[in-house]
């Protein structure tokens, strides 16, 4: 009791081990402790540059990360005592820009991980315009035939599409409005063109439509168009923007919608023969990483299927030869075009390109990341190359 009266009248608490601290070895042990921290924090600084204004994603340069709602009173973490005292020490994982990393901590669903985006004001990838290579492939005269047949080597031409592709330049088509800005657009058409575009007034599917300005822009050039989306807050944002657009209820079509269960809306066409065209601005790239359910081998079987023969998939990627961190996920030429071709797809165009602006990328990047413009054609009926 003696010694407990002593350190109490120095300012000082006992501990358990019968030891004392005082005010000064407090003191002490705290300045030890920011030391460390930041000798930690030089250390990682030196490998590692924060991208603003988001916080850190990866916990490395110390920006403060959100802390988590506090835990409702008596409600238990994890076993132990004092359990139902502990607070979080941070708040959900930090995103990336684009998912295209597997963030820390527990998984979460696919379409929660999506949704977090939405509680920002603008997703980091939204411009809220159709993507102006798909405007510019439409509009103008691109005189592509299919560079690879059906039943050819895939293996070796594969990897000498590819090389092709990153030894040529960057093209960077102009912004394009957005849909109800102006007169409806014209679709380009000519004999040169014919086999490697959509039909006028052919059914398109957009695979991971988000707010749905690329949908809008298709079914305001004539298209029929259906947007899926498995973000509700996303596919309602699309629904409202194209009725502003002053477009009909029923084109284009939003609907909450896993691209992996998109089989049935296929089938659902007339005929029953698939879509016209499949259009994917960041959706493929980011859906090659879900390992759960074996994407990366599945994937491009499944868009194979989901388009009718003759059908093209329009595909926007992130590129790897310029890889942005906390960016969108990004492939090589190779890594994206081996498995479409081996699933059976011809390929027709691909091309290094950049995303359209948005805030996120100034802020984040100082300039638009790197991307690929891919068109690929299921080859017609009687061609060969059908995936299993």
């Amino acid at each position: 009791m003696g010694a407990w009266r002593r350190t109490a009248a120095a300012g000082g608490k006992r501990t358990g081990s019968g030891a004392s601290v005082t005010p000064a070895t407090r003191s002490a042990g705290a300045s030890i402790q920011a030391l460390a921290a930041r000798t930690r924090l030089h250390r990682r600084a030196a490998t590692h540059t924060c991208a603003p204004p988001a916080c850190c994603r990866d916990r490395r340069c110390g920006t403060p990360l959100p802390l988590a709602p506090a835990r409702p009173p008596g409600r238990r973490r994890g076993g132990g005592p004092g359990a139902a005292r502990r607070r979080p020490l941070g708040g959900p994982p930090p995103l990336g820009a684009h998912g295209g990393g597997a963030a820390p901590g527990p998984p979460r669903s696919a379409a929660a991980k999506w949704e977090a985006y939405y509680d920002r004001e603008q997703p980091p990838w939204d411009s809220h315009r159709p993507a102006s290579q798909l405007v510019e492939f439409l509009t103008s005269c691109t005189r592509c035939e299919p560079q690879l047949p059906a039943g050819a080597d895939d293996a070796n031409s594969a990897a000498a599409l590819a090389a092709a592709a990153e030894r040529g330049g960057v093209a960077l088509p102009p912004q394009a409005p957005a849909a109800g800005a102006g007169p409806p657009p014209a679709l380009h058409a000519c004999a040169g063109c014919a086999g490697t575009k959509p039909p006028r007034g052919g059914a398109v599917l957009e695979a991971g439509c988000g707010s749905g300005a690329s949908a809008a822009w298709l079914a305001a050039a004539g298209f029929a168009v259906t947007g899926i989306d498995i973000v509700p807050r996303a596919v309602a944002a699309a629904a409202a923007g194209a009725a502003r657009a002053g477009l009909p209820p029923d084109n284009p079509r939003f609907m909450v919608h896993d691209v992996f269960d998109a089989q049935r809306l296929a089938d659902e066409l007339p005929g029953g023969g698939g879509f016209d065209a499949l259009y994917d601005c960041q959706t493929y790239h980011a859906l090659r990483a879900d390992h759960a359910r074996g994407a990366g081998d599945t994937l491009p079987a499944l868009l194979f299927r989901l388009l009718r023969p003759g059908g093209l998939l329009l595909l926007l990627a992130g590129n790897a030869a310029e890889p942005a961190a906390g960016g969108p996920a990004a492939l090589t030429a190779h890594e994206l075009l081996g498995p479409l071709l081996g699933a059976g797809f011809e390929l027709v165009q691909l091309q290094a390109t950049r995303f359209d602006p948005t805030p996120h990328y100034e802020a984040a990047f100082g300039r638009r990341p790197l991307a690929w413009w891919l068109v690929a054609r299921r080859p017609a009926a009687g061609a060969g190359g059908a995936a299993g």
